[in-house]
């Protein structure tokens, strides 16, 4: 199913909802887009749990030197500090707290330009 596809048959059936309950074509539109723009923030979320990288005693299992990344627990964006084996502040500037602070890490999606 294209996203084209899944849009109408999400429309048909918001109709048919909205109908049913009374309410107006202008309401219903509104009620929709929320629902599917809160249903592309779920599947962004989804997505982006599904790539947190656990931290290991292993140097493989840390970001590239300077790449700022989301770190958990803290869910800030840190920088890795490859040469003082520390976490900086995203601007790569100061120290933030220590390896071992951090269990887990993320990169940051890139946005395709068009």
């Amino acid at each position: 199913m294209t996203i084209e596809e899944f849009k109408e048959v999400a429309k048909k059936k918001a109709s048919k909802a909205s109908k049913e309950l009374g309410i107006s074509d202008a309401i219903q539109k509104q009620l929709y887009e929320l629902g599917y723009t809160q249903g592309c923030f779920i599947g962004a979320e989804f997505m982006l749990s599904h790539q947190w990288r656990k931290v290991g005693p292993e140097p493989d299992s840390m970001p590239e030197d300077g790449q700022c990344v989301l770190v958990k627990p803290h869910d800030k964006l840190l920088v890795w500090n490859e040469y003082h084996n520390r976490w900086d502040y995203e601007d790569g500037d100061d120290f933030y707290c220590k390896r071992e602070d951090v269990t887990f890490w993320c990169p940051i999606p890139r946005f395709i330009e068009e």
